[in-house]
């Protein structure tokens, strides 16, 4: 699992996203591989699991219920476990809300 950018000071493998990140609720989370290594993906790519990252999703949706996930997984969104942005196909933004 990668995370970054959980700071106001940005951090991780991912890089500035300009206005976003202004209040330290919101994070960047690759979406998950289906073998098991902490590699880059998008939702095209061979080594991307759905499935995985749905679990991931409903996680976050667990223990934070108000959590808005952003990610442009075109099933996801249909299912309504995530919102498209149509520049998220390689990570997931997560805004953590009280």
């Amino acid at each position: 699992l990668v995370v970054g950018d959980l700071s106001l000071r940005g951090g991780g493998p991912f890089a500035r996203h300009g206005s976003e990140h202004q209040d330290g609720r919101e994070v960047d989370i690759w979406p998950v591989t289906n073998n098991g290594r902490p590699e880059p993906t998008n939702v095209f790519a061979p080594n991307y699991s759905r499935e995985l990252t749905t679990e991931l999703i409903k996680i976050i949706h667990q223990v934070n219920p108000r959590a808005a996930v952003y990610f442009d997984d075109p099933a996801l969104v249909s299912d309504g476990l995530v919102r498209a942005t149509l520049d998220h196909n390689n990570h997931m933004h997560v805004t953590l809300l009280p």
